[in-house]
């Protein structure tokens, strides 16, 4: 009995939810708390500094604060990323549980048989996850700091406007705190980033070790796209995403973005030229660009479901 698009689609939905349910309720909010708590607490010594009243607000104290934000900046960005590390390690076990399941619930539809993967075994689960940890905690290390380094310019700017306009002391730290404020959909964006970075990176991983026992798999690229009409399921859906839906790529082996979609979106239906900056470019896996919703999934031959491989064109398979 084949996989239909429906029960894959299910089975995709479902992934997705896990994925959700893990940035939403365990990472965002708490990711929040450490940014609203460090924020607030170099505001409190910053004003310590320069003490909120209708004098005009200072060069001296300019320099003074801004080593004040540049500390304070610093010290956030380590407790994110120690925060988007641990979030990081859990969506990398979320992926291979998910595999697990996954390959159960749709090899038991296709063949009637439930695979045993190799990840069942403690150790190669574990190895699987470990893998990955020292590039994972690299990059988000490196987009923590970036971040960081981000806010910093853009206080060290409001202090200078503050100077500039000749403004008070107070009013010069509420454009810092506004700053602040203004800023955190970055610091959501990376934490949602980062943790769909951990959880496709891994279950690349996890597919290449299934294949010891089902040699035929593959990964499937899938978007926020029904799979039995091809049409985007919201107006987030950009038309790279229409071009990457449903590429097939060999554990190890990359993803490539063509140049145009087969369909554009929802509002621009007759666009279908994916922009420059996207067309041409590999990925080993999702994202392929920030807050991207796209996820890997499992495929192989006989399920009968649509995908295709690139081969400077698309061929299509099931």
């Amino acid at each position: 009995m084949p996989v239909t698009p429906h029960s894959y689609q299910a089975v995709l939905d479902e992934h997705r939810r896990r994925l959700d349910r893990l940035i939403d309720r365990r990472g965002v909010a708490a990711v929040k708390r450490i940014y609203d708590q460090a924020q607030a607490e170099m505001v409190r010594k910053i004003t310590r500094m320069a003490p909120r009243s209708s004098q005009s607000f200072t060069a001296y104290q300019r320099n003074v604060i801004l080593a004040q934000i540049r500390q304070g900046q610093a010290l956030m960005a380590r407790r994110l990323a120690g925060e988007i590390g641990d979030l990081s390690k859990e969506a990398q076990t979320e992926a291979l549980r998910g595999l697990e399941g996954m390959l159960a619930t749709l090899e038991k539809q296709y063949r009637g048989t439930t695979p045993v993967l190799p990840t069942v075994e403690a150790s190669r689960f574990a190895g699987v996850v470990d893998a990955k940890r020292t590039s994972l905690l690299v990059q988000h290390n490196t987009s923590v700091a970036r971040y960081g380094s981000s806010l910093i310019g853009k206080m060290e700017n409001q202090m200078s406007m503050g100077l500039v306009q000749n403004e008070t002391s107070g009013e010069t730290i509420d454009r810092i705190e506004s700053v602040a404020d203004v800023e955190w959909w970055q610091a959501e964006r990376i934490v949602r980033t980062e943790s769909a970075a951990a959880m496709n990176s891994t279950m690349a991983d996890g597919l290449a070790s299934a294949r010891e026992v089902l040699p035929d798999l593959e990964m499937r690229w899938s978007e926020h796209i029904d799979m039995a009409t091809g049409v985007p399921l919201d107006r987030r859906v950009a038309v790279d995403s229409i071009a990457m839906d449903g590429q097939l790529a060999i554990p190890g082996a990359l993803f490539t973005m063509p140049a145009t979609a087969p369909r554009g979106t929802l509002d621009k239906p007759g666009d279908t030229q994916v922009p420059d900056s996207l067309a041409g470019r590999s990925f080993a896996a999702p994202p392929s660009r920030p807050n991207g919703r796209e996820v890997l999934m499992p495929w192989r031959p006989g399920w009968g479901l649509p995908a295709w491989r690139w081969q400077g064109r698309r061929v299509f398979v099931r």
